[in-house]
């Protein structure tokens, strides 16, 4: 039997939600309380979101759940002005660490293939998500397909990163609130449905029993 798990907003210690900045790109931003996408200073700036989702399976069942409906993703964008702008979303290769993550490297020592995570072998060529959004404030939906979230069960992702309106002749850029913000009630909310994988064991009388 499914269950459903509705508008759960972790934690700064448990959810994984971060972004990186071209202008600084040795800086890690694990704490900040907001995180930018998009563009700045002219056109010069990139900023990009990063998500990971490994607190889902450590949370529930360490990894022995299979997801039974795609995961909706819901996040509240309190400033900036990103509006009807284009936004790509890329499936991560790269085991990034939240605490060490920068526009240089993944991890600490590890440097993406390209500066800025979107390198061949960083992410999937080809976004997952891409369309025209206007990040005005208020809540935003992104739907997240649930078979990507079983590639990341098994290691084969380990988040997603977002991409805004960049190059653009201007400021193009919006921020939403992270797990990390004061305010509980605008952290990301994600609303999913899971069982448990069953396995089976042999016993003496050669029948399988459900465990």
């Amino acid at each position: 039997m499914a269950i459903t798990v509705t508008d759960y907003q972790p934690d700064e210690a448990m959810a994984i939600d971060t972004w990186i900045n071209s202008a600084a790109p040795t800086t890690n931003y694990g704490t900040s309380d907001t995180m930018t996408i998009g563009g700045g200073g002219t056109g010069t700036q990139s900023y990009r979101w990063i998500i990971g989702f490994n607190w889902i399976f450590e949370k529930y069942l360490n990894r022995k759940i299979k997801f039974t409906s795609d995961l909706i993703l819901n996040m509240d964008a309190i400033g900036g002005n990103l509006s009807s702008k284009y936004h790509d979303c890329y499936f991560i290769k790269r085991d990034f660490v939240e605490s060490e993550v920068t526009w240089n490297n993944w991890k600490s020592g590890n440097a993406w293939q390209t500066a800025g995570g979107l390198g061949a072998n960083d992410v999937d060529a080809t976004p997952t998500v891409s369309s025209n959004v206007t990040w005005s404030a208020g809540w935003h939906s992104i739907l997240i397909p649930a078979g990507f979230l079983e590639q990341c069960r098994v290691g084969k992702y380990f988040g997603l990163l977002f991409t805004g309106w960049e190059g653009y002749g201007g400021d193009a850029n919006s921020a939403i609130a992270t797990s990390s913000n004061a305010t509980t009630a605008n952290r990301p909310k994600y609303t999913f449905s899971y069982e448990p994988y069953h396995k089976i064991y042999m016993v003496k009388s050669s029948l399988g029993q459900v465990k």
